[in-house]
């Protein structure tokens, strides 16, 4: 009974805290947050239809990134990743790449958002 415990304990702490869903609303909603606050159209910034306000991108955002999470191995250990790279993302960096038609998020984050 202890090594099914064991076991348990280390397949837990493996998962760390937070749901995929938890991971990408933060993810998403520090990214929304980056697009809106540049000053310019916010939606355009984060690649969404003209008129979408922060918090629909943020919804929008966070089923992308739920769909796109399924598709990848240890999908946590990589939005957590993701999740603390934002602070590597300025307002030039999200407009320069939107005038490129590139992308629009850190690499950490780019596959999710």
């Amino acid at each position: 009974m202890r090594r099914i415990w064991l076991v348990f304990g280390v397949a837990l702490a493996a998962c760390g805290p937070g749901s995929i869903e938890d991971l990408c609303a933060e993810a998403s909603a520090e990214q929304c947050a980056r697009c809106y606050s540049c000053g310019l159209d916010g939606a355009a910034l984060c690649n969404l239809a003209a008129g979408t306000d922060e918090e629909a991108c943020s919804t929008s955002l966070v089923e992308q990134c739920v769909d796109q999470a399924a598709t990848v191995e240890s999908p946590k250990s990589r939005l957590r990743e993701c999740a603390g790279s934002f602070e590597e993302l300025t307002c030039d960096q999200i407009v320069a790449a939107n005038a490129q038609g590139g992308a629009y998020a850190t690499s950490a984050c780019a596959y999710f958002l």
